[in-house]
């Protein structure tokens, strides 16, 4: 029992250090990140904003399969 709760313990420390890690990282990129959204919303919603959508460029339609 006890070489069970240490393989345990092992990958509980190891997951936890995985995720300070990877939040650490993402924490680092997200001032750019929502300053990159900020600016895209506000080139998106600008008035007077002209959009020109032509339909031969859309993808094609997806079909269903049941």
């Amino acid at each position: 029992m006890t070489k069970n709760s240490g393989i345990g313990l092992v990958a509980l420390a190891a997951l936890a250090a995985g995720a300070f890690a990877l939040s650490s990282a993402a924490a680092d990129q997200a001032p750019a990140a929502k300053e990159d959204l900020a600016q895209n919303f506000a080139a998106e919603h600008e008035i007077g904003r002209r959009f020109q959508i032509d339909p031969a460029n859309l993808p094609a339609p997806k079909t269903r399969r049941w």
